[in-house]
């Protein structure tokens, strides 16, 4: 279905959504981020995944494009069961903003006040112009809100969660059964930012807790209303030991991936190709920081064959987390680029184009240092049957350990990993191991859990 078609349709029919649903289970999937790393993919598989199990699926999210775009595959029926919603402009404008926006004096006047507002403050200024400016700023917040009633200063808060999910409990005549936040980590830890799940929440909700070293004290140690579970991607903590700080269950979910790729060949991976010449290719991609180990990276492309090997690095690079060693390997580089290594230090269009190039390498670099979580990178390497190196020390040393898509190896010896890629490249991988990984961290065991355990608290008949 077309893009806009669909988006105009489902402005129509959105505030009867989930009284369509009839005896479907409905979910809100509440996406805080979009745009950055995999999170707008990972909330189009958790979106297919409940459909497959006849839920009825809402998905409010920063960028409601960037989720249609992940989801045009879908079938008309299916379309039918899934309602996307941008939280911040998913009110229409007042009917004063509707005049305003059409007066070419009025878009002269915002002009006016954003530019008086861009000029920062002074205190010498005299009073004067002080009250001038903060009627300026008056001015441009109400006119703002005229135009966009959704408008936020500040959309990453645990007050927008519970603000947007209130907003869309008002625009539907019927309620969802369930609210899954998609990433709790984006959240502070100050008490006074989760005030409204103290006392004013009456609808059941879950979240997903990524990066466990980012304890939220705040959700383990008050009991929030609503708050019926929490989801981790790490499947080795010790849960039992995590029920016992916290007032709700602790759940495992797969670590899943997309597997999507473009429609046609994209330029970046026509370029590596060429380039490669027919030579093995290892990978390093992603958002590029300090944990994925650039200077051990840089150290094997200058210890291998340059005949045999060429290695894509596809990423934008925080230098600000980088240690010494990273920054001086990859100054280094940069100074003097080896013919074997194609940088693309931008961000990737979707996950899509990450995927492309996955499946035109030989080999793919999961060796993070001091990572002692789950990376979906793994998930991606056993869809493509590509094997991955990675760190003995953590959880994806285990998983590539007990499920045999690769090797583990010492994260700083660079001599180590030189060899174990040696020896995988002739040394193939059997395609078992990576259907065995594929289907106990795939879509389907995802699909699976989610269906058992949002059945389970959709069932509950009183909150707290």
């Amino acid at each position: 279905m077309d893009l806009a078609l669909n988006q105009l349709k489902q402005s129509f029919f959105k505030q009867d959504f989930f009284s369509l649903a009839g005896n479907r289970k409905s979910v809100v999937l509440y996406n805080p981020l979009s745009g950055k790393g995999h999170f707008d993919s990972w909330c189009a598989l958790f979106t297919r995944s409940l459909l497959l199990k006849g839920w009825s699926v809402c998905v409010l999210t920063p960028v409601a494009s960037r989720i249609f775009s992940e989801l045009q595959d879908l079938t008309e029926e299916q379309l039918q069961q899934v309602l996307i919603l941008d939280p911040h402009t998913c009110l229409p404008p007042t009917t004063l903003g509707r005049l305003l926006s059409k007066n070419k004096l009025f878009l002269s006047f915002q002009q006016y006040l954003v530019t008086t507002l861009r000029r920062g403050t002074d205190a010498r200024l005299g009073f004067v112009n002080r009250l001038h400016r903060m009627i300026c700023r008056k001015l441009h917040g109400y006119l703002i809100r005229q135009l966009n009633p959704s408008f936020k200063v500040s959309p990453h808060s645990p007050i927008d969660f519970a603000e947007d999910i209130q907003l869309l409990r008002r625009l539907t005549t019927q309620q969802p059964q369930i609210i899954l936040n998609m990433y709790l980590d984006i959240y502070s830890n100050e008490e006074t930012d989760w005030e409204h799940f103290y006392r004013e929440i009456d609808w059941r909700w879950v979240g997903i807790h990524i990066d466990i070293n980012n304890t939220l004290k705040t959700i383990h140690t008050n009991k929030l209303k609503g708050l019926q579970c929490i989801f981790y991607i790490n499947e080795d903590l010790k849960l039992s030991k995590l029920k016992q700080i916290g007032q709700v269950d602790h759940h495992w979910l797969p670590d899943v991936a997309s597997t999507a790729l473009p429609d046609h060949a994209t330029a970046l991976t026509l370029k590596a190709t060429s380039l490669a010449k027919g030579r093995k290719i290892a990978f390093l991609g992603g958002a590029i920081g300090g944990t994925k180990n650039i200077a051990a990276w840089c150290a094997v492309i200058r210890l291998l064959d340059p005949k045999q090997w060429f290695f894509i690095q596809a990423g934008v690079v925080d230098r600000t987390t980088l240690s010494k060693n990273d920054l001086f390997a990859l100054q280094d580089i940069e100074s003097d680029p080896p013919e074997n290594l194609l940088i693309f230090d931008h961000y990737l269009k979707n996950d899509s184009e990450f995927n492309e190039l996955i499946s035109i390498s030989d080999l793919i670099w999961g060796i993070y240092r001091d990572f002692d979580r789950s990376s979906n990178i793994l998930g991606k390497s056993a869809m493509f049957r590509k094997p991955i190196l990675v760190s003995d020390k953590f959880l994806m040393g285990q998983r590539v350990n007990e499920y045999k898509i690769g090797l583990a190896v010492d994260e700083n010896d660079a001599q180590q990993i030189a060899e174990a890629m040696t020896f995988l490249i002739s040394h193939p991988i059997e395609s078992e191991h990576f259907d065995r990984y594929s289907l106990e961290h795939g879509p389907k065991a995802l699909s699976d859990k989610l269906d058992q355990y949002l059945t389970k608290y959709c069932q509950i008949e009183k909150l707290d």
